[in-house]
């Protein structure tokens, strides 16, 4: 983005404060050239260089790169070695110039898929820009819908699970207290969970949490 004319401006003649892009098509630019899909990528990620100068120079708060979506895990293995090394070498060779246009770099995204020396590598560059505050740069990597949606699934099952142990528990003291016996699991729970509701509604000021 050599001109800075192609970022949008509002009516006042301000830049929005924060940009997203979404990196696609550096693969397909390549072949159409008839040069490999590395070399899309190697101009894609001089593209990100010039992107996030202007950013800075424009005063744009949060830019943010989705760069490697989770369905991209299906390409040849070969491209994805490749594109790997392709951000460790931008990691390694821009860091520094990163820290000193105070610029913030944030990763989000599923890691654990990452190369560990790659992930070793984000999370350095993550705490040496902490501090800064210029420009917050975001990068997407092994991100996805379906992937979101999965991971918010499991989130909820787990903080389900805790719920009903705590009921389970609580239901369980209540029980020992009033010398009463309670049948394990949550078949049959019947009146000693009415038990429950009551006994943490009266502890609660009448907040029925376990409804």
């Amino acid at each position: 983005m050599k001109d800075l004319s192609l970022i949008p401006v509002d009516d006042s003649g301000d830049a929005p404060e924060h940009i997203a892009i979404i990196m696609d098509g550096n693969g397909r630019w390549a072949q159409a050239r008839g040069l490999p899909r590395t070399a899309g990528h190697k101009r894609g990620a001089e593209a990100v260089k010039i992107t996030i100068k202007a950013a800075c120079e424009l005063g744009i708060r949060y830019l943010t790169l989705f760069g490697f979506s989770s369905e991209n895990w299906q390409r040849p293995a070969s491209e994805i070695k490749d594109l790997m090394a392709l951000l460790r070498f931008y990691l390694m060779n821009n860091i520094n110039e990163l820290a000193e246009e105070g610029v913030r770099l944030k990763v989000v995204g599923d890691r654990s898929r990452l190369p560990q020396d790659t992930v070793a590598m984000i999370n350095d560059a993550e705490s040496r820009t902490q501090a800064n505050e210029r420009l917050v740069l975001t990068i997407a990597l092994s991100y996805g819908s379906r992937q979101e949606l999965v991971s918010a699934a499991r989130q909820l099952a787990r903080r389900l699970r805790a719920t009903f142990w705590w009921i389970w528990r609580t239901e369980g003291e209540i029980a020992r207290q009033k010398g009463a016996v309670v049948a394990r699991g949550f078949g049959g729970r019947g009146e000693s969970f009415g038990a429950t509701r009551r006994e943490t509604a009266r502890f609660t000021g009448g907040l029925d949490v376990c409804g």
